[in-house]
């Protein structure tokens, strides 16, 4: 049980850093003459932060766990993307994404009881 709530303790650290990273480069034109502006701005910063504590977190999780019990639950990352992304980021989401999403929730689910 220690290795599933680490897992799902990395999942939304590196789901909390995609969002942080979208919300750092959007409206950012990737160019050379960017890359100062991108490398101090503070979503960026604390996006990687994030990826980084969470990837640490997951090995550590992984040095406990089956990876074929532990890599399915990364799946989860999508669920709390998509949410967050609705939420926090106004993105839309629709009909056949919301069964996606469901279905991902049975599948971890149904992992999990294993």
């Amino acid at each position: 049980m220690k290795a599933f709530r680490s897992i799902v303790v990395s999942v939304v650290l590196i789901a909390t850093a995609q969002l942080l990273m979208k919300k750092g480069v959007s409206g950012a034109s990737l160019s050379l003459s960017s890359i100062p502006s991108l490398v101090l701005n503070p979503y960026l910063i604390f996006g990687l932060v994030s990826l980084f504590v969470g990837t640490i977190i997951y090995l550590s999780a992984l040095s406990k766990a089956d990876l074929s019990y532990a890599y399915p639950i990364l799946s989860l990352g999508y669920i709390f993307v998509a949410i967050a992304s609705m939420l926090f980021l106004g993105e839309h989401l629709s009909v056949v994404r919301w069964l996606g999403i469901f279905t991902v929730c049975f599948g971890v689910f149904l992992m999990s009881r294993s």
